[in-house]
């Protein structure tokens, strides 16, 4: 027997006799019976009382649940005006990106310009300069006797961009 449980005695009665002796002790009194089976009477003014207080519960249970549908909606309204205003502010970015993004490929594309002008007005001034040192030099030479040489055709031109000055 564990230490937790106290000893307990069972008593089955073996006669009828005996069961009934023993209910009649846990039936209710007849006092205890006509006490709980008569219904308290009420005077008119208490049920109207009643009534009166019933109504206004309803009212406000009502008041709550309109407050509660009202809330409810509100936070929906709410939540798709957050989801258009994040949606109308994320378009809005993206238009700044592409916007800030044309204006610094545009900017790349003056400086790039700008960089080559000031590339073939250096080449140019480089050329110029070669052509004036030659003209020198050619011009500070004495005469001497020229010897034919056949004619040879002209270069293909190349483009602005990529060819070199021709004065080299």
């Amino acid at each position: 027997m564990s230490p937790l449980h106290a000893p307990l005695k069972i008593d089955i009665p073996a006669t009828n006799d005996e069961i009934d002796a023993s209910t009649r002790s846990l039936s209710p009194s007849a006092e205890l019976r006509e006490r709980l089976e008569r219904t308290p009477q009420l005077s008119p003014e208490a049920y109207a009382q009643r009534e009166m207080a019933a109504l206004k519960l309803a009212d406000l249970h009502k008041d709550a649940r309109r407050a509660r549908a009202r809330a409810i909606n509100e936070r929906a309204s709410e939540g798709v005006a957050r989801r258009l205003r994040l949606e109308e502010e994320a378009a809005e970015r993206a238009a700044n990106k592409m916007v800030t993004a044309l204006e610094h490929a545009d900017a790349r594309r003056q400086a790039m310009s700008l960089r080559r002008k000031e590339e073939v007005a250096r080449r140019e001034a480089l050329c110029a300069a070669v052509r004036e040192a030659k003209e020198a030099r050619q011009a500070s030479r004495s005469p001497r006797p020229r010897l034919e040489t056949p004619a040879l055709p002209a270069p293909p031109r190349r483009s602005a961009i990529s060819a070199r000055p021709a004065c080299f």
